[in-house]
């Protein structure tokens, strides 16, 4: 009872945010060191314990013992304080009781898992000279800290050491071999596991032996893991099947995956003498390792057996292997008869992955409108394949000329809330229907695209149909399809009509951007992505002017430009092979060029617009006179320690000669 009314109390303080004592000290219980034990159990936060610990000992007849301290350190150390329970076992549990081997055990962990092992060696030192033996805890708690951290070779080299002291035990091999695994020491991991099956005749837990035999698997090393596995199978006792079981999964996967089949059924089928190890895992491993080697009807004989003969009942994976193995000979047909006679005789449902490799099959053998009608039927009984799927069909429906087809299919998925992932469909949608169809109709495909989302179409799909409408060169569908979405209550957003803007831009028609973009800019919408996109237009039509002139605008709009816009800007000075002062593209105050006076403006607040000159004195892109200049003007305002930093830099470079920079410092001065 006093346990039970402890742990409702201490849980209360814990869920209301308030100390245990201000609960505590309103009751008076008789309380023993177990009852205090299995309370503490129950606590998960320090504080709440250090206030049950100080609380204990004011009623009667109550003492702490070793026991009762351990419990405290147990909870700091949970919560992942070593160092703070190091501290209470120093100040307040030595005091009280003469620490355990537990009690130290406690306290590597908690150094271990936080990756500090040094701080456990050292409590370890610290165990011996009090007369305490470290024993197999201490020692596991201390490989695991280095595995953890992969520090393997000093958890191999205090393996060795405790093994001519005190012995090991399986657990430690167990933690070697994960450890080394988890390294890619495969060869380490594997000398290992033999000296433990062989020399010592322990096994590798389940987890252990499915790590190694993958990872050597993984690595290539077949023999390696074929000869660990005999090994394994030879020293497996009954109850020990599931180990065994494990590892021949895993061995017989990786064998499938290099293409050794024969080997795999080899190991399955004559070296396995307990067919208890034989599962519908590992016929399943078979039959998509023959399947996909081109063996479908060996493959079929197999999954006659398993059903027949051993009375294991496949999964869908195993089914869809199949399938899959008929779809790829080429043979479509057997590929729909199996799938028909699984389905219909209830041997498994179908399967929307099963759904996606027919619907492939089809589509690759020109037969989409047949895969159409399987999608179509499958949507019918609740089977949905992915949207990767709805794209394939909508892609190869537009390549075959059925883009009608395609729209109603798109608009249907849209409209049950399953866009395609894709935003190539898009693209391959847009282009189908200007294809096959006059603008008019078209244009009804892309309202009917706009009406049939659940919810305003994404930004996604909205940019996606604007790019392929871009790509296809239909610059005026792609600005009455921005003009529908706000007739239709879909307002587009800045990312809408950068896309458009970018359409632009990649196509040259740098006149109809910059109108576009006044458009915008009557809007509101400018974002620093909308200039980049339009100054790199005009930089890589070799319009440097124009593109100042965007430049400008931007720093005019408080738009402030990033490391994009310089490298975009020095760029364009570089395709047109001219000075930067010979583009004065504004007025000029005392003969210094307007463009690069802004640049300076900006470098108070942007690193990057250092950049900028860095990059046009290593191209050559301007003179001498300008950084003289640039280091005065930066003087006079009031910016030494950029002007500083700036020729110090230039120097280092050696782009200027570090006397002409010393009489633009002095002349700054």
């Amino acid at each position: 009872m006093a346990v039970k009314v402890l742990i409702e109390l201490l849980r209360g303080a814990e869920m209301r945010g308030i100390t245990a004592r201000e609960v505590l000290d309103r009751y008076s219980l008789a309380i023993t060191p177990q009852i205090f034990h299995e309370a503490m159990a129950s606590v998960r936060k320090t504080d709440i314990a250090l206030d049950f610990f100080r609380w204990a000992p004011t009623q009667a007849k109550f003492e702490h013992d070793t026991q009762t301290c351990n419990s405290l350190l147990r909870v700091v150390v949970d919560e992942g304080r070593p160092g703070e329970a190091h501290r209470l076992f120093t100040d307040l549990l030595l005091p009280l009781h003469y620490p355990s081997v537990a009690s130290y055990n406690l306290l590597v962990r908690g150094y271990c898992e936080a990756g500090e092992v040094c701080k456990a060696l050292r409590l370890v030192k610290e165990m011996k000279a009090r007369d305490l033996a470290p024993n197999e805890a201490t020692h596991g708690e201390i490989l695991k800290g280095f595995c953890q951290i992969g520090r393997m070779e000093e958890a191999l080299e205090h393996f060795r050491s405790v093994i001519d002291t005190s012995g090991v035990d399986p657990a430690m091999y167990n933690t070697l071999i994960d450890g080394f695994c988890k390294v890619a020491k495969l060869s380490d991991a594997f000398n290992l596991a033999e000296e433990m099956i062989v020399d010592l005749g322990w096994m590798p837990s389940a987890v252990t032996c499915n790590t190694l035999v993958a990872g050597l698997c993984k690595a290539g090393s077949f023999d390696k893991a074929v000869k660990l596995f005999t090994r394994m199978a030879e020293r497996t006792k009954r109850n020990s099947t599931m180990v065994t079981l494990a590892a021949a999964n895993a061995l017989i996967d990786g064998l499938c995956r290099a293409g050794r089949v024969d080997e795999a059924l080899e190991l399955v089928f004559e070296r396995c003498k307990d067919k208890a190890m034989i599962n519908a895992v590992t016929y399943g491993i078979l039959i998509q390792g023959l399947c996909k080697s081109k063996r479908v009807e060996d493959g079929l004989r197999l999954l006659e057996e398993m059903s027949t003969s051993r009375g294991l009942n496949p999964d869908a994976a195993t089914y869809n292997s199949i399938v899959a193995g008929f779809c790829e000979l080429d043979m479509v047909e057997q590929a729909l008869e199996f799938f028909s006679n699984v389905t219909q005789g209830n041997k498994c449902a179908p399967d929307p992955v099963m759904i996606g490799t027919l619907v492939n099959g089809l589509c690759k053998s020109g037969r989409s409108l047949q895969a159409l009608e399987l999608l179509e039927e499958m949507d019918r009984v609740g089977c949905q394949p992915s949207s990767q799927v709805y794209c394939l069909m909508i892609e190869e429906l537009c390549n075959s000329g059925e883009a009608d087809k395609a729209c109603k299919l798109l608009h249907e998925t849209l409209r049950k809330g399953r866009a395609p992932a894709n935003t190539g469909t898009y693209t391959m949608i847009v282009d189908g229907l200007y294809k096959t169809h006059r603008p008019e109709k078209a244009r009804r495909h892309l309202k009917g695209i706009l009406s049939s989302s659940l919810s305003a179409p994404s930004v996604v799909t909205s940019c996606a149909i604007i790019d392929g409408l871009c790509k296809s060169g239909r610059f005026s569908e792609a600005r009455w399809f921005l003009l529908s979405m706000g007739q239709m209550g879909s307002k587009a957003n800045t990312h809408i009509y950068n896309s458009l803007l970018g359409g632009l831009c990649k196509a040259a028609k740098m006149g109809e951007a910059l109108a576009f973009f006044h458009e915008m800019q009557d809007e509101g919408l400018p974002s620093v992505v909308t200039y980049n996109i339009l100054l790199d237009g005009f930089c890589k039509v070799v319009k440097i002017e124009e593109a100042c002139a965007v430049f400008v605008a931007m720093v005019d709009a408080k738009c402030l430009p990033t490391a994009v816009t310089y490298k975009t800007l020095t760029e364009g000075f570089t395709r047109s092979g001219k000075m930067a002062e010979d583009y004065q593209f504004a007025d000029q105050r005392d003969g210094f060029p307007k463009g690069l006076d802004i640049i300076l403006s900006r470098l108070k607040n942007l690193e990057p617009g250092f950049q900028v000159i860095y990059m046009m004195v290593d191209k050559g892109l301007i003179k001498l006179m300008t950084v003289n200049s640039i280091i005065r003007r930066l003087w006079k305002a009031g910016m030494g320690d950029q002007a500083d930093k700036l020729a110090q830099t230039l120097v280092k470079k050696g782009g200027i000669p570090p006397a002409v920079m010393r009489a633009a410092v002095t002349d700054g001065l």
